[in-house]
């Protein structure tokens, strides 16, 4: 069986069915019979790529092009070998031999999945921002949390996790120094957060002190800092690679056998999005998949926080803060594209994405607010839905723009908007800033104005029930 690919770029089928013979058009190719062959590749033959003369309508010719006037001509090379020979078992290696040209594509490139199944016991250093919706949602884990560690110029020692932060379950823990780790205690793996800022304030590089220390008392080390440079201490051998991790993507990870085609998703994607930074859009992913497996829902997401693979998160890219990804643009996109369409397969019946900061520029002048990555996630995910995080003292203006943006660009729907609780007293430090709570009554009001303004159903993070009504929400929509 021969069948085109869409025109319009996509992985179409029957085309890409390894039982097929997908035909691509190729531009390089001038000639009917001149064609490539394509080895690991769903595309198998990519035909000519320039228009032709064909019969049409009324006794009359039309000029056309495209894949679905490329593979009748493969066709009927197959069908002229197979007058000649018997048996279709040859087909391939015909086209192979008889091809203009031969490409091979890299048939392994690395795959975002989670590597983290070791864990079993963890402490975490230092108690910041990343490692508050650890704590909070400790019992979506798969592992235990021992212990919480911190350095004592930040006034946590000796504090209670619970005075500082809601938690889920009966469990808490007591702040402790992080110089009094006993590093020969049964914990088996160190979870690090972000330590440069923490580090240079201090005058120390804690990074280098807790790689050292793992490597010396045999610690296994979840790392959300990049550690390349550290290879050559921590003795990186095939034996010991389970023993450390921290996650990054590059070029590896890029699948180019497609020639750019992206895959058309059929399972629901929920994008969670935001107005800006620190306004709970992890936590609100969180919410979202408590509800989604307490009712036996096979939720497959993608993090961009380099905590969710701890959460059993299955793929993960970290663009945030101290960001270890070092591709962008159609390699970001083909990887993201990657990943969403292994959900699929792995039988998901609902996806989660999840972005960083702002969706649109609040600003301009400085490339650092220009959130290009959160692009490159939309479009590779093609979101069905958008959930928008929004800051209460946000401008409506801004918002709308964002509703817009998303809309009609990335061409998903802004379902609900979530309003964080919390008014911050600085959006540019991770040390400090835990923010004030504001009152009940100013979020209903702030609910209601947003409502007016937009037409779309609007929740409050933290709040149990507004969360039920949210999901609710999304399962109604889908």
């Amino acid at each position: 069986m021969v069948a085109a690919f869409d025109n319009n770029g996509a992985i179409s089928y029957p085309a890409a069915f390894d039982e097929v013979i997908g035909v691509d058009f190729d531009i390089t190719n001038k000639r009917v019979h001149e064609f490539t062959f394509v080895k690991n590749s769903p595309i198998n033959i990519r035909g000519i790529g320039t228009e032709v003369v064909v019969p049409w309508l009324d006794s009359k010719t039309k000029t056309v092009g495209g894949s679905s006037f490329a593979a009748p001509y493969i066709s009927s090379i197959i069908f002229n070998y197979l007058c000649e020979n018997e048996g279709t078992n040859k087909v391939h290696q015909f086209l192979e031999n008889t091809a203009k040209k031969i490409v091979t594509c890299d048939l392994n490139p690395q795959k975002l999945s989670n590597k983290i199944s070791w864990i079993n016991r963890a402490i975490i250093f230092p108690y910041n921002k990343e490692m508050h919706s650890i704590l909070r949602y400790n019992d979506l884990l798969n592992f235990k949390i021992d212990s919480v560690y911190d350095v004592k110029n930040l006034g946590n020692i000796n504090k209670n996790v619970s005075d500082l932060q809601s938690i889920r379950g009966n469990i808490d823990w007591t702040i402790k120094n992080y110089k009094d780790i006993d590093w020969v205690d049964e914990f088996d793996t160190v979870i690090l957060g972000h330590t440069e800022e923490l580090g240079n304030a201090l005058e120390i590089d804690l990074l280098e002190e807790f790689v050292k220390n793992c490597e010396k008392f045999n610690k296994k080390l979840y790392c959300f800092d990049d550690l390349t440079r550290y290879e050559k201490i921590f003795n990186v051998t095939k034996e010991r690679e389970n023993f450390w991790f921290f996650p990054r993507i590059d070029n590896t990870f890029v699948n180019k056998n497609t020639f750019g085609r992206l895959r058309h998703v059929g399972v629901p994607v929920i994008a969670v999005v935001g107005t800006g930074s620190k306004q709970g859009k992890f936590t609100l992913q969180l919410e979202l998949r408590a509800r989604f497996v307490e009712n036996d829902y096979t939720i497959k997401q993608l993090g961009s926080e380099p905590s969710s693979l701890l959460f059993g998160f299955d793929s993960c890219i970290p663009v945030g803060y101290r960001s270890t990804v070092d591709i962008s643009g159609y390699d970001l996109i083909k990887v993201v594209n990657d990943a969403i369409g292994k959900m699929e397969d792995e039988k998901a019946e609902i996806i989660m994405v999840g972005t960083q900061s702002n969706t649109i520029p609040l600003t301009t002048g400085f490339i650092g607010f220009y959130p290009l990555y959160n692009t490159d996630i939309l479009l590779g995910s093609e979101p069905d839905i958008c959930i928008l995080s929004v800051n209460f003292n946000d401008d409506v203006n801004y918002i709308k723009r964002t509703i817009s943006y998303l809309e009609n660009y990335i061409s998903t729907k802004v379902l609900a908007l979530v309003i964080f609780p919390v008014m911050r007293d600085s959006l540019w430090s991770s040390l400090t800033s835990r923010g004030v709570l504001i009152e009940k009554n100013k979020l209903n009001e702030k609910k209601n104005e947003l409502f007016e303004k937009t037409k779309i159903n609007v929740y409050i993070l933290g709040d149990s029930n507004e969360m039920d009504k949210l999901y609710n929400d999304i399962i109604d929509f889908f």
